[in-house]
């Protein structure tokens, strides 16, 4: 559940390979948990585990194509919206940040008294604010003098002392891209259910050496069908590769077979075989 949340909440790493870890598939279905609003992680890796059908349909079904929010996602869902119109709202905001604007009441508050009593030398004195000693603002346009070993290392090496790395600008921040939150994206509404768009980042998934049966093939093939399909996700273009050797079933199923050409079909560099013509077979 550790590396689940970890990778929920982590927007750098791309590449995590799990293999050889002894993974069951409530370990397994808990690091995929974690791709459900990742949208960093390009490359899983979970090969020589003892995964099953059971976590192979839970990662087709609730992550990698449309899928239902959980009770926690949907709250998490609606406090980043009332966020981000917060943000975009600086009245809102103001609202917020100031209770007394809701009407909130905080109380009466205590009064200030008229003048501050002072404790010095074990007597006490009463000081005014005419009595205090104002502010010398002069002393703050005097220029400190420089030290004598800064002049002669530039004397001597007759070269600029360096200066201390400034902070990025707006403009600069700007230039950085972050992935949106996918709870963010567009919902839709079905059986008194919000869905949102599966994961479509992960390029490069590895089933080999495990304990999976053709059973779950069908459901890993209906997750990549729907992404070849869904026009209105901004990450494309879904799974490019998946390994699935050395299983309980043999490569040579059919669905395997349909399940490979459609993931190789996804790749934007794809080229569809060109079928031999009636001359070149006849020759």
């Amino acid at each position: 559940p550790a590396i689940g949340y970890a990778l929920r909440k982590n927007k750098s790493l791309t590449f995590f390979d799990l293999s050889n870890n002894y993974l069951d598939d409530d370990s397994g279905i808990a690091v995929v948990k974690g791709l459900r609003t990742n949208r960093t992680l390009h490359a899983l890796f979970l090969t020589g585990n003892s995964l099953t059908d059971v976590m192979v349909e839970f990662l087709a079904n609730s992550v990698l194509q449309e899928f239902p929010l959980t009770h926690e996602e949907i709250v998490e869902r609606r406090t980043l919206v009332f966020s981000s119109l917060a943000a975009e709202n600086p009245h809102r905001r103001e609202m917020v940040d100031s209770p007394n604007k809701l009407g909130i009441n905080q109380g009466t508050p205590s009064p200030v008294p008229d003048e501050t009593r002072l404790r010095t030398s074990g007597t006490k004195t009463t000081a005014s604010s005419k009595n205090l000693p104002r502010e010398d603002k002069s002393a703050k346009n005097i220029e400190k003098p420089k030290s004598k070993h800064v002049d002669s290392a530039r004397k001597r090496t007759g070269s600029k002392i360096a200066k201390r790395p400034q902070e990025l600008t707006d403009s600069d921040k700007q230039d950085v891209f972050e992935y949106a939150n996918p709870l963010l994206e567009k919902v839709s509404m079905r059986e008194k259910q919000i869905f949102i768009p599966g994961n479509m980042t992960l390029l490069s998934l590895n089933l080999s050496y495990n304990l999976i049966s053709v059973r779950s093939l069908s459901s890993l093939l209906a997750a990549v069908v729907w992404q070849s399909k869904e026009p209105n996700n901004v990450y494309k273009p879904g799974l490019l590769k998946v390994s699935l050797k050395n299983n309980l079933f043999s490569e040579q199923e059919p669905v395997c077979i349909e399940l490979h050409s459609m993931v190789a079909k996804q790749n934007p560099l794809y080229v569809p075989p060109v079928a031999a013509s009636e001359s070149e077979m006849t020759g």
